[in-house]
């Protein structure tokens, strides 16, 4: 993943969270995107994400996480009017998406889009889900750069989102790993 390694959060990197969170807010809003506050993702979400053992750092330095992404396979209901097409298997959904804004523009996102993706192959899963914030253009640009399809919107708290999903093509080169170890996936074609 280029310069960035991946791994599980602890409640020892929770602190840590929050600052990445605080800052990814405040950028937000400098460039007219109210996404999110205070209310969500809150303190208790970060920490709920971290014990279950859903949320995966990006670091370059081993110090301070650069970005912070969730994998986990709730739907939210929400999303019941969106046009899925991919049908079976496990669905692996992609849930808050963090890049520390000083670090943006560095392909960190697209790196860590890149491990969940990777991640979920090892693990089993045939396609994620993931919504964005139909105001976030850096986030739409992203997922659709990186092969999601726009299967429709859903509507939240903050307004409109759209939801997108991607089949992954199997590769018979990944093993299963645990925790939040990176996947064993090489390539070697």
């Amino acid at each position: 993943y280029g310069e960035l390694s991946v791994r599980l959060a602890t409640e020892d990197d929770l602190d840590a969270v929050v600052v990445l969170l605080r800052d990814c807010i405040a950028d937000m809003l400098q460039v007219g995107i109210d996404q999110w506050d205070e209310v969500y993702p809150s303190h208790e979400t970060l920490l709920t994400d971290i014990r279950a053992g859903t949320m995966h750092l990006g670091f370059k330095d081993r110090e301070t996480p650069v970005g912070a992404v969730v994998l986990n396979e709730f739907q939210n209901a929400e999303w019941s009017n969106a046009q899925w097409t991919i049908a079976g298997g496990l669905i692996l959904v992609v849930h808050r998406l963090m890049v520390n804004p000083k670090q943006q523009g560095k392909g960190i996102g697209r790196d860590l889009m890149r491990f969940a993706e990777d991640w979920a192959r090892a693990n089993g899963y045939s396609a994620i889900r993931l919504d964005a914030f139909s105001a976030n253009p850096r986030a739409l640009r992203l997922y659709r750069g990186l092969g999601y399809r726009d299967t429709g919107g859903a509507s939240f708290r903050k307004g409109p989102f759209r939801c997108f999903e991607k089949e992954l093509e199997p590769r018979s080169h990944c093993r299963p790993v645990g925790g939040g170890d990176l996947p064993a996936c090489r390539d070697d074609h």
